[in-house]
């Protein structure tokens, strides 16, 4: 695959992708409200960076509940609320992408062995005289993957390649992932995925465009397969790996 950063989403919104939520009753490590809240990136007033939490030695294996119902074995990636969590499948395939670039942290479930992901690897790429946003922000302000029409990035393709799982700097809960990342996961036919190329575009394209199609193709697929099997109690078929990935 040519080279390219990806905004890294899942099929959350479809049934057959459901995923996990945290129970709502585990403390949080760093004085925090709660466990969730440890996840996301902390604003440092000395540079004006948004900095990782590690966890280290302090976690402890946590419990999560299903999100909806049940998630299904072929869920590579079904995330925990907002964060990142894999299967053991996807971290035995994957694992040597992800573990420079954050902590590999299991938690228990009722479907199987799952994995949240704390990504530790924030990056301060963005070009912000190239970039279009919807809106101004300050300095000390978090953004959200929405907020930006048109990303361009001040990356080398050496330093791309090096960046196969990150986050940038104040996109708080938003993950991106490179080519290499997206080679992997079609190669072992990993499911759940939803990869959106943000970098680079032409001119006059919009990744909402190409993020928005995928999405109604996903949601159309499923449909159909449902319809198609209203009638017989079978588990509807996942869909298949990347099977919206063309753009």
């Amino acid at each position: 695959m040519e080279l390219g950063a990806y905004y890294l989403g899942n099929y959350a919104n479809i049934y057959e992708y459901n995923g996990f939520a945290w129970s709502g009753n585990d403390r949080s490590l760093f004085g925090n409200i709660n466990l969730p809240e440890d996840f996301e990136l902390i604003y440092r007033k000395s540079d004006g960076r948004f900095i990782p939490n590690f966890f280290g030695d302090k976690w402890e294996k946590v419990r999560v509940i299903r999100d909806v119902d049940k998630v299904h074995a072929w869920n590579d990636y079904p995330m925990v609320s907002q964060s990142p969590a894999f299967s053991k499948r996807a971290i035995d395939c994957l694992h040597d992408l992800l573990e420079p670039h954050g902590e590999i942290l299991p938690v228990s479930s009722e479907d199987g062995d799952y994995f949240v992901y704390n990504c530790t690897t924030q990056v301060d790429i963005l070009d912000f005289d190239k970039s279009v946003f919807f809106h101004k922000y300050k300095d000390d302000q978090m953004m959200g993957i929405r907020g930006v029409t048109k990303y361009e990035f001040n990356l080398s393709r050496e330093e791309l390649d090096n960046l196969p799982f990150f986050r940038i700097n104040r996109f708080d809960l938003e993950y991106f992932v490179n080519h290499r990342f997206v080679d992997r996961i079609r190669e072992h036919s990993l499911n759940g995925f939803m990869p959106i190329k943000v970098w680079p575009f032409p001119k006059d394209t919009s990744w909402k465009d190409c993020y928005r199609e995928a999405m109604k193709l996903s949601q159309s697929a499923a449909a159909k397969r449902r319809n198609a099997r209203k009638n017989r109690r079978e588990v509807i078929p996942p869909l298949q790996p990347l099977e919206f990935l063309t753009l």
